[in-house]
């Protein structure tokens, strides 16, 4: 029984720890895709707009923007913010400086998430807070009210259902028993 338990934990890290090193190895091979089209080593990096979209996301990062002047005629300029990651085709110093920047921020993002799965620590925060770390993947944000509620309660029960598991147990199984 202890063995499955191990098995499964032991399962749960490794998925994780390969995500994770999927993520880093797959932001290093972007990034020097990249920089082989801002040196002129690659024609076109278009086609690599949307795995890089998508692997921001992954690492949790927000679109960067940047600040867009068009003539529009007449003695007129348009202005506007547009998207550093759908913009990435276009070798403009400050695109390519802030797109630089998030592969980075990529990079650090995976490389610490690989390291939280072997850190004891981070798993002893994760089961402690775990309430307010659910609500968080749930998108719920973890200052409001109903997390720390969660939280309080979570902190509560857990340790009344260790000191009376056994009764705990006794009692489902006589419901069960009894539901036949």
């Amino acid at each position: 029984m202890v063995k499955k338990y191990v098995l499964v934990i032991c399962g749960i890290l490794g998925y994780r720890f390969l995500f994770c090193l999927s993520g880093f190895l797959r932001t290093l091979y972007y990034e020097k895709q990249y920089k082989d089209y801002i040196f002129g080593k690659r024609n076109d990096f278009a086609a690599c707009t949307a795995p890089v979209k998508k692997l921001f996301k992954q690492a949790g990062l927000m679109d960067t923007t940047f600040t867009e002047s068009v003539l529009a005629g007449y003695g007129q300029i348009s202005t506007g913010r547009a998207s550093v990651v759908e913009n990435l085709n276009f070798r403009r110093e400050d695109v390519m400086a802030l797109a630089l920047g998030m592969f980075s921020k990529a990079k650090g993002t995976f490389r610490m998430n690989m390291m939280e799965c072997i850190s004891p620590l981070y798993w002893v925060q994760l089961v402690v807070f775990l309430p307010v770390k659910l609500c968080g993947y749930l998108g719920i944000s973890e200052t409001k009210a109903i997390p720390k509620l969660l939280q309080a309660v979570y902190w509560l029960l857990a340790p009344l259902l260790l000191i009376f598991r056994s009764q705990l147990y006794e009692f489902i199984v006589q419901l069960l028993q009894q539901a036949k």
